[in-house]
């Protein structure tokens, strides 16, 4: 009784829960990249969203659950994820731009990007392997270097 006191119904308790989890997320992510090159930037992103799916997958995976079986979860979550995630979609495509130099392009590879992350999340609720992962995992990079021109780590 006192959580719905405190918070009204399910769909604010999940928002708050939401963004309790994702700011921390967003605000260390911010001074991680500050003034790094742009390509060691596009890989600490790629880094940063694999090491936070990795440490919160079970929430992550609870998150999905819900908000596909239920209307209202799904409409309250909607807005903070997809806010996060176009953050997220936008810090990466400002690192490509400054590397591909063309807005557009660079906008779509990061998406393009973004989009093998999200994939490679999803893969890992249904094949956990952690073998599997490593090489999703290098197969972007790889990718990612094909693309941008010597993506290497130092």
């Amino acid at each position: 009784a006192a959580v719905f006191w405190h918070f009204g119904d399910k769909a604010t308790l999940f928002h708050e829960a939401c963004r309790r989890l994702l700011i921390p997320f967003v605000e260390e992510l911010k001074r991680e990249l500050e003034r790094m090159e742009p390509r060691k930037r596009v890989l600490q992103l790629f880094r940063a969203h694999e090491e936070f799916t990795s440490e919160n997958q079970s929430v992550i995976e609870k998150f999905v659950g819900w908000a596909l079986e239920s209307p209202s979860l799904r409409a309250a979550l909607e807005q903070p994820l997809i806010t996060l995630h176009e953050a997220f979609n936008r810090e990466l495509a400002e690192a490509v731009e400054e590397i591909v130099g063309d807005p557009l392009r660079a906008a779509a590879l990061a998406s393009g990007f973004l989009s093998l992350l999200d994939g490679n999340l999803v893969l890992s609720f249904l094949h956990p392997d952690p073998a599997a992962t490593r090489r999703r995992r290098e197969g972007l990079r790889l990718l990612a270097e094909q693309t941008l021109g010597g993506c290497e780590e130092t």
